[in-house]
């Protein structure tokens, strides 16, 4: 189980030759990771859930690039555990990410 927020696995990468590849993969992964953060943010459960294959199809990417953009959960989703406390850290890291 994780903990908001979640953020973006990183990939390390210094040849030049695949620089656009590289940059390609962090846009996407924080593409991902804004979503599944604005969407823990917007429900008030608890313990949330995210599958791969949902969020595949609601952001148009395979569920692999997906898990591997998370970096954590299972072969199938990504369980999360919210407590109040991890809401206030949501809600600043979203502003955060908001205002780059």
């Amino acid at each position: 189980m994780a903990n908001p927020p979640i953020k973006p696995w990183p990939k390390y990468d210094r040849a030049a030759s695949r620089r656009e590849a590289f940059e390609e993969y962090h846009r996407r992964a924080h593409r991902i990771t804004d979503y599944i953060n604005e969407s823990i943010a917007a429900d008030p459960s608890s313990i949330q859930r995210y599958n791969y294959d949902t969020l595949s199809r609601r952001l148009g990417f395979t569920a692999k690039e997906i898990e591997k953009a998370i970096g954590q959960g299972d072969s199938g989703g990504l369980d999360v555990v919210v407590t109040a406390e991890d809401r206030e850290t949501l809600s600043l890291y979203l502003a955060g990410r908001k205002s780059l």
